[in-house]
């Protein structure tokens, strides 16, 4: 009978496995997504909100340039639009269908993305211990 059970495997359900989770009383259903798709926007994230600075010490807000911010935006869009299966986000700027949102109006609550997008990771990564 080998390594195989009765039941066969079915390893594309496997692979597309989806989790329930709610941030911030929002409930949302996320899955895997392919992270090296995601490596250059992740490179800007850690540079920008660096620990470490050389030379002159100055504040956050003057050291972030607007391209910068855009760069975390359209990293954070890509992230979110590939791993949330429910609710469905657009990159359009209006939706006809009200069970699609937007993703400009998800940005009005910076932390909410940030929160969804860690999620996202730590799911398709594994939970680190």
């Amino acid at each position: 009978m080998g390594w195989f059970t009765k039941k066969e495997v079915d390893f594309r359900k496997l692979l597309m496995a989806e989790k329930k989770i709610k941030i911030d009383g929002i409930p949302f259903v996320i899955r895997k997504i392919e992270v090296l798709d995601y490596l250059e926007g992740a490179r800007v994230l850690t540079e920008t909100f660096g620990t470490y600075k050389t030379g002159n010490e100055k504040s956050l807000a003057s050291d972030i340039d607007v391209n910068n911010i855009k760069k975390i935006k359209k990293y954070l869009t890509d992230v979110i639009c590939a791993g949330v299966v429910k609710p469905k986000f657009t990159r359009e700027d209006t939706s006809d269908d009200p069970n699609i949102i937007p993703i400009k109006e998800l940005f009005t609550d910076w932390q909410l993305a940030q929160k969804i997008s860690q999620e996202i990771f730590e799911y398709t990564n594994g939970k680190k211990k």
